[in-house]
């Protein structure tokens, strides 16, 4: 792979960061939705 890493780390390293990113935007919907209806009320 790039850089001389090993396909299994790449593989790794990418997966830990699509899960760590998915959290994140879950959690910034979640409460970005939430503000916006409490806006409303």
């Amino acid at each position: 792979m790039a850089l001389g890493a090993k396909k299994q780390t790449t593989i790794f390293w990418i997966t830990i960061s699509l899960v760590l990113w998915t959290i994140v935007f879950t959690v910034a919907s979640y409460f970005g939705i939430e503000i916006l209806g409490g806006m409303n009320n």
